[in-house]
């Protein structure tokens, strides 16, 4: 994992013309503005594989009621049936994390944070504040946003990938086991 740098790494950034620091501000914003978007449609993708879990879950637990309560149980049938229950349990439960609350940064800044008080090198008055020194401070605030939303958007995505991997292997190892129960019950 990347490490956060810290805003001695953007210190230079004071001798900047005005007109690039306002052009890093645009392009931070930009990039904050895009990972807005992706992460909302990553939670768009992660709830629509939920809801179809659930259903499958819902359905699965229909027809392990259906086979268990007949006249005759099927307990094979059952086992597998139970197994992939609990697999897609866990699959909708990394689902359902991928979309959980998180904190995340947007872009802009609000005005509250703009007390000198609060710079990593404050000048010594406000009317001795430098534009070039707020817009890099801006930099950084900046960075620091999209730094973090990083990293929730690749946690979100660890958690997606999981659910994704446990209803693919569940699927075809219980896919296999029924397989492999057909072909006995058809060769006895």
């Amino acid at each position: 994992m990347q490490q956060k740098l810290s805003y001695q790494d953007f210190e230079g950034y004071v001798n900047f013309d005005v007109k690039i620091l306002e052009r890093i501000i645009h392009d931070g914003e930009t990039e904050l503005t895009a990972r807005l978007e992706t992460a909302n449609a990553a939670d768009q993708r992660a709830l629509t594989l939920f809801g179809f879990e659930i259903t499958a879950l819902l359905a699965l637990v229909s027809g392990l009621y259906a086979v268990s309560t007949g006249t005759k149980p099927d307990l094979p049938l059952m086992c597998i049936g139970g197994l992939q229950i609990a697999a897609l349990t866990v699959a909708s439960w990394f689902s359902l994390q991928s979309v959980r609350p998180a904190l995340f940064s947007f872009p802009g800044s609000r005005p509250d944070l703009w007390n000198i008080k609060d710079w990593h090198v404050p000048p010594t008055s406000e009317s001795s504040a430098k534009l070039e020194q707020a817009l890099a401070e801006e930099c950084y605030c900046l960075y620091s946003a999209i730094f973090e939303n990083k990293i929730t958007m690749e946690d979100n995505a660890e958690s997606i990938k999981l659910s994704i991997d446990i209803l693919f292997f569940s699927i075809i190892f219980s896919g296999i086991l029924t397989i492999i129960l057909i072909i006995y019950r058809i060769i006895s």
